[in-house]
């Protein structure tokens, strides 16, 4: 797991080669109740590495898409 902006960033390996990475709220208190519906997502793109999947959450955190 990793910690970034407030978020844990857990990466998976999909298949063989294919990493993605679960993002949640790192204190679920936080959850506003436009987004308590929604409690973590999983970045859509394959990564050919840990260390991708990681950089494509902390992308998708800074664009503002985390929950």
């Amino acid at each position: 797991m990793t910690a970034y902006a407030g978020y844990a960033i857990e990466p998976f390996e999909r298949e063989p080669g294919l990493w993605r990475a679960v993002v949640r709220r790192a204190e679920a208190a936080a959850a506003t109740s436009a987004s308590a519906d929604l409690d973590a997502f999983t970045t859509s793109a394959d990564a050919p590495s840990r260390d991708d999947a990681i950089r494509l959450a902390q992308a998708a955190i800074d664009a503002g898409l985390a929950c």
